[in-house]
């Protein structure tokens, strides 16, 4: 990336303070759902299916925001949901569930991450929708 072609520190800002509350969030709140004995890793499933729900209610209310939104789409979108949910996480527990001699949980794990987020992403949208 040239100089010309940098980001303004002041956005670097925004996505660097939002992720970071985002990625504590995240780990505050894997540490108190409750553990269990199923080989499916809930807390990263329960983590990333809210953070879709909390992306698709940013997304409708960016469209009611003003033009100046960036700032909140880089701090909020970029920042805090990007710190807060995890696809590293994600695949890590599928090939952690796979190579552990639990394909048919990986399977599910992985098809059930991908349909809870975009029931929960369509969830969000339709949720800001209906306030305006």
């Amino acid at each position: 990336m040239t100089a010309a072609a940098a980001p303004p520190a002041r956005a670097l800002a925004f996505v660097a303070v939002g992720g970071g509350v985002g990625a504590v969030v995240r780990h505050l709140l894997t540490q108190t759902l409750p553990g269990s004995d199923h080989p499916l890793p809930w807390p990263t499933l329960v983590v990333n299916t809210l953070g879709c729900l909390l992306m698709g209610l940013l997304t409708s209310e960016l469209t009611r925001l003003p033009l100046h939104r960036r700032p909140v789409k880089l701090l909020l979108g970029t920042g805090f949901l990007g710190g807060f949910t995890t696809f590293s996480h994600y695949v890590d527990g599928v090939r952690e569930l796979t190579v552990g001699g639990s394909p048919g949980w990986a399977a599910v794990y992985l098809v059930l991450s991908v349909v809870l987020g975009l029931l929960a992403v369509w969830a969000g949208i339709t949720a800001g929708k209906g306030r305006r």
